[in-house]
């Protein structure tokens, strides 16, 4: 499962595809190019990036340690492409009036300074449940770890959702446990915690 759960993949076979449609794609675009906004563009195969202040290499490299901004692609050969996630660095004030203009979309905000927008329905609990199916398991047979707002909608759909001891507090309170950071060890602790190993 990729791209908060808009392509799920299983031994390179595609299970599952929700793209954004390209109407709400191309309001999303013109809107940060009137708005000067930064805008990351992810389609299945490549990504491009409008950061017309720095924002968003500001904030990918330097508190998220991305490194691979630099192999972004033309927006032009993205937009041939389906557009699985729109990453949009504006408040969230502004986020509840673009989202009106988008209906067909959702937005899973999990920092401050942006929110990943996704057609409705590709959210990560869409994308277990159709991972569990394609192997022939119930849901409620799988774990998830989360740590922001775009890991609500899994760490629901999952029979055991875990939240990371560094994750957003109204994510800690829809989980059923909360592990320690992911520094901490988190993963492996919640593990030891359901005696799974």
């Amino acid at each position: 499962m990729t791209i908060n759960g808009a392509l799920c993949f299983v031994d390179g076979k595609e299970i599952r595809c929700k793209n954004i449609p390209k109407d709400d794609v191309q309001t999303v675009v013109l809107d940060a190019q009137e708005k000067s906004y930064g805008l990351i563009v992810i389609g299945e195969k490549d990504v491009a990036v409008l950061d017309p202040n720095g924002e968003v290499d500001r904030i990918f490299r330097s508190e998220l340690a991305v490194e691979n901004l630099n192999l972004a692609k033309p927006l032009d050969m993205v937009l041939g492409q389906r557009i699985l996630q729109l990453t949009a660095f504006f408040s969230a004030d502004y986020e509840s009036e673009l989202m009106r203009r988008i209906p067909s979309c959702t937005s899973g905000r999990w920092h401050p300074a942006f929110t990943d927008i996704t057609a409705k329905g590709a959210d990560k609990g869409e994308g277990i449940k159709a991972m569990a199916e394609q192997w022939g398991l119930d849901p409620h047979d799988t774990i998830a770890f989360g740590d922001g707002g775009n890991d609500t909608s899994m760490i629901k759909a999952a029979g055991i959702g875990i939240a990371m001891g560094n994750g957003l507090e109204s994510l800690k309170q829809e989980a059923d446990y909360t592990t320690t950071t992911v520094d901490d060890d988190g993963v492996l602790n919640a593990l030891r915690h359901f005696n799974l190993i």
